[in-house]
């Protein structure tokens, strides 16, 4: 069976004021939350991964410790976007899929199936922070994500053999890693400013 794909036309973009970029006010988490996820249909991934017309929403969780660090990744070069490889990202996620029942499913799916949590600090509640979108990349300009936050006491370490490498920074540290374009955005909007929570 193919994979599959969830997400959304891309002329619904227009409803929002705020991108290319995050947004994160409630008016248009509104927004998103009534107008737009009542929309979302399944496509086959292969047919719209290079195509802008439809938006495959990915659920975009960061993970912080209770001192407000956080987790971040560096992707490896096993994983199937290319375009990814190598780079550090501060969001887990993946692309919405057709059992499940929501994008908060999805992003826990998505946690359980990347990564290993250490006794029992399995996030339990995730919280939708903000939203973003952006047309800087061919990879971008065909993903939507919806960025979750969560807390974690205990310890990340790679499931995926798409991960080569997790760490746990402060916030600062992150400027000089190489991020990916979306990390790189949820830093400068969210994380630098405070905004997180």
């Amino acid at each position: 069976m193919a994979k599959q794909a969830m997400g959304f036309d891309a002329e619904l973009l227009k409803l929002f004021t705020g991108f290319p970029g995050v947004i994160s006010s409630s008016a248009e988490l509104t927004i998103f939350r009534e107008q737009v996820v009542p929309k979302l249909h399944i496509r086959d991934r292969f047919d719209v991964e290079k195509d802008p017309r439809f938006k495959q929403v990915i659920p975009y969780v960061v993970v912080l410790d209770p001192k407000g660090l956080v987790w971040c990744y560096r992707r490896s070069n096993k994983g199937g976007e290319e375009r990814l490889h190598d780079q550090w990202s501060v969001g887990i996620g993946g692309h919405m899929e057709g059992q499940d029942a929501s994008i908060g499913a999805a992003a826990f799916r998505e946690l359980e199936e990347e990564f290993n949590f250490s006794g029992d600090s399995r996030p339990s509640t995730i919280k939708r922070v903000g939203l973003l979108y952006s047309d800087a990349t061919p990879v971008d300009q065909v993903h939507f994500g919806a960025i979750y936050v969560t807390d974690c006491e205990g310890i990340l370490s790679p499931r995926d053999a798409e991960i080569a490498e997790v760490k746990l920074v402060d916030i600062a540290e992150l400027g000089e890693l190489q991020l990916e374009s979306w990390s790189t955005l949820v830093y400068e909007t969210l994380l630098k400013t405070g905004k997180i929570r």
